[in-house]
């Protein structure tokens, strides 16, 4: 007679770890929901977008203008 041994089975888990994280989504801020609004970036396009808009509005200096766009459109997102 052989003897069986039941095993209970590990748990699944639904967590991954930091690096499993990155390589489904490298870029986490983007697109994740559970992240504070404060971590919000705003895409590439739309900070050129208003940087431009911000340069024909009132001229400027290029980097001036786009760390400015870049704050009005955090600040947008916060508000909304």
């Amino acid at each position: 007679m052989s003897k069986h041994r039941s095993k209970t089975p590990a748990k699944p888990t639904n967590r991954l770890n930091a690096e499993d994280q990155t390589a489904i989504n490298p870029f986490p801020q983007q697109n994740d929901p559970f992240l504070s609004e404060s971590n919000f970036v705003p895409s590439y396009e739309d900070i050129q977008t208003r940087a431009y808009q911000l340069y024909e509005q009132k001229g400027g200096n290029e980097l001036e203008n786009w760390m400015e766009a870049e704050r009005i459109l955090k600040q947008e997102r916060t508000a909304a």
